[in-house]
């Protein structure tokens, strides 16, 4: 009978569950560099965050899943130059629930020294996080744009979090185990009768 009771719990969860989460780190110089300057820039740092998100199943909540430094300077050919767009992958680990993946992130920089330098995240791939009977998170790092005169600009890196409930028995297998598990405590109550009796013979 408390198994069936659980069971009941588990197809009707809580409207809304927390989970814990970690990033990683993630770091990458000399982007859009057309190689004549010989300097490290531009760069880019993300910092780990450690956080919660709580989550409805269904409804997607973005949370800042880093904090992004960005710090542009000379890496054009030429004084008036302008190199780029120019594409990358980044990747960082990431923690939910205790279980650990990677995130991946495309992203690009164009180096221009008559306008501030670009770098623009596009939205990333999904990762699906399995927590068995809480059910599965998908992140997916979002798209974000930073941009530099020279210098550093900073902002949150951010991604989207989707809850999805782990699957219930269907009503029909629910009233099957209620029946069997009502048939064995009746089961067990006839043999504690039939023990007492004994006892009392």
């Amino acid at each position: 009978l408390a198994a069936f009771a659980a069971l009941v719990l588990a197809a009707h969860p809580a409207s809304a569950q927390t989970f814990t989460f970690t990033s990683g780190t993630y770091s990458a110089d000399h982007l859009a560099n057309d190689g004549t300057r010989g300097t490290a820039f531009d760069t880019l740092a993300l910092s780990s965050v450690s956080g919660t998100v709580a989550l409805t199943a269904g409804t997607p909540v973005v949370k800042a899943i880093n904090e992004a430094t960005f710090i542009a300077g000379p890496s054009s050919s030429s004084s008036a130059g302008f190199y780029g767009p120019i594409s990358y992958v980044g990747s960082e680990t990431f923690t939910l629930g205790g279980v650990t993946k990677t995130l991946t992130f495309p992203y690009s920089v164009t180096s221009n020294s008559a306008i501030p330098d670009t770098l623009q995240f596009s939205d990333g791939n999904t990762t699906i996080f399995n927590l068995g009977a809480l059910g599965q998170v998908a992140v997916t790092p979002r798209s974000k744009l930073l941009s530099s005169g020279g210098g550093s600009a900073t902002g949150s890196f951010n991604a989207s979090f989707l809850l999805t409930p782990a699957a219930v028995p269907e009503p029909s297998s629910i009233l099957t185990f209620a029946v069997a598990a009502m048939g064995l405590g009746g089961l067990v109550i006839a043999a504690r009768r039939k023990k007492t009796a004994s006892f009392q013979a």
